[in-house]
């Protein structure tokens, strides 16, 4: 885990070089240092920040820089982590914070300071390979497919798209959009694609505790370990008389 300062350590406005102007809006929609703080972190990991700067507000550009620069916004989670928060969220409707760490919406900037990731990249390696092999088996439209990797990017490499962007592409309209993403998503819930990489809950580890040792016990009866052996004998056997 990469550490970064906390929120609470930023006490005035000239540890930031912004201007008064800047300031002034920051303060007026985010209300106080931490909210701007936090405010700033998650416009790192947002695809606003991908829209023309026309759209997006000059402050919240200079803000995650001068958050960079000042050692507030950790550099070893990306946009990643919390794509597959909302892909997740998305297709089993898990609310937070059965998504932790995954979802950006969960995290205050206490969470966010020191949160451990760790299975970040194996995770996001997972399920790509996994939306690769549902792809191979022809699963997804070719629609489909970008609407999913566009709206929820889970290579560094991909550029987060909006649904208006993919429909310029396809020469589409934003509704068809919308529904390959709801195709796409009701497949992954379907074909059970993606990979279990949210930790169950303290019931679901509870009841998995009772089962393994259930079963454990099982295999101990004289009778269970018997069948097993003749079964191997069976198996080993070659050219039986009847099937």
């Amino acid at each position: 885990m990469e550490k970064c300062k906390k929120a609470a350590e930023l006490k005035s406005t000239s540890d930031l070089k912004l201007s008064k102007h800047q300031w002034s809006y920051l303060f007026k929609k985010y209300t106080d240092l931490p909210g701007i703080v936090y405010a700033g972190r998650k416009f790192a990991y947002n695809p606003m920040r991908e829209l023309p700067a026309s759209q997006v507000p000059l402050a919240l550009y200079e803000l995650e820089r001068q958050l960079k620069l000042n050692g507030y916004i950790r550099s070893d989670i990306n946009g990643c982590t919390f794509a597959i928060g909302a892909l997740y969220k998305k297709v089993y409707g898990l609310e937070c914070p059965e998504l932790f760490p995954y979802s950006f919406d969960c995290l205050d900037n206490e969470s966010y300071e020191t949160f451990e990731n760790p299975r970040d990249e194996g995770a996001r390696i997972r399920i790509s390979d996994a939306i690769r092999k549902a792809d191979r088996k022809d699963i997804f439209t070719v629609l489909e497919h970008e609407a999913l990797i566009g709206l929820f990017p889970l290579w560094p490499e991909v550029r987060r798209k909006t649904y208006r962007e993919i429909a310029k592409d396809f020469s589409c309209t934003i509704e068809s959009v919308r529904a390959a993403e709801c195709r796409a998503i009701q497949k992954l819930r379907q074909y059970a694609t993606l990979p279990a990489i949210i930790p169950p809950n303290e019931d679901q580890k509870c009841e998995l505790i009772k089962i393994v040792t259930r079963l454990k016990e099982i295999c101990k009866d004289p009778i269970i370990k018997e069948r097993d052996i003749l079964v191997g004998k069976l198996m080993s056997m070659k050219n039986l008389p009847f099937d």
